[in-house]
C-alpha cells in the first residue's frame, strides 16, 4: 500500500510593511531624545510605537528597581538605553 502524501491547504505569504519615510531632521531629533532625555521617546515622535513603548517599559521598571538591586536593574536601563541608540541610528539610516 502505497503512502499518500499530505498537502497543505493554506499557502503562507509574507507581507512587507512600508514604513513612511520620516526626515533627516525629525530621525536626528528621535536620536537624540532617545540617548539623553528618555530611551523610547524618539522612537515614540518617528512613529515607532511599539519599539518606544517597549523602550520606556524597559527604562522605567529598571529605574524603580534600582532602589532594591542595582545590578539587574542597571542592565535594564542600559538595555533600554543601547536599545533606544540602536533605534535612533536605524531611523536615521532609513531617512537617507
Amino acid at each position: 500500500m502505497a503512502k499518500r502524501k499530505k498537502h497543505s491547504r493554506y499557502k503562507i505569504t509574507t507581507v512587507k510593511i512600508k514604513r513612511k519615510k520620516t526626515s533627516m531632521s525629525l530621525s536626528i531629533i528621535g536620536l537624540i531624545l532617545n540617548v539623553l532625555v528618555i530611551p523610547g521617546l524618539g522612537s515614540l515622535i518617528n512613529s515607532r510605537i511599539k519599539a518606544g513603548v517597549w523602550q520606556i517599559v524597559l527604562f522605567v521598571i529598571g529605574a524603580i528597581g534600582m532602589y532594591f538591586a542595582y545590578t539587574f536593574s542597571g542592565i535594564l536601563v542600559l538595555a533600554s538605553w543601547v536599545w533606544g541608540l540602536v533605534t535612533g541610528i536605524k531611523m536615521i539610516q532609513e531617512s537617507r
